[in-house]
């Protein structure tokens, strides 16, 4: 009777260990959970910022892209302007080529 009695006791000191050690991973696994979760809620935070830096860089990038399709518009007209201006500049030589052609041939050839 002995031995069944101390059997009977380390099975109830076995059975509370383990009632101990189920309560203790309980208890070490809801503490992990709860960082998880803080975590998590970090991690969602941070999700929040990026999204929000990500649309102001989208703003930014069409605003941009407006501003540099007004600039190409702006100097394409500049241009088309410059490139009037040197047409005429270039007409001026062409008629001052033209009237030096006559004044040489007016006078005749080279006298040394």
């Amino acid at each position: 009777m002995t031995m069944s009695h101390h059997t009977a006791v380390n099975d109830e000191e076995i059975l509370s260990g383990f009632r101990s050690l189920h309560e203790a991973i309980a208890v070490g696994f809801g503490k992990m959970n709860e960082r998880l979760d803080g975590i998590d809620r970090r991690l969602d935070g941070m999700d929040a910022r990026f999204n929000d830096v990500d649309g102001r860089f989208n703003k930014v990038y069409e605003r941009f892209g407006s501003l540099e399709a007004a600039f190409r518009s702006e100097i394409a007209g500049l241009e088309h302007r410059m490139l009037r201006r040197f047409d005429a500049v270039d007409r001026r030589f062409d008629d001052v080529d033209r009237r030096l052609d006559g004044l040489e041939r007016r006078r005749g050839p080279k006298r040394s």
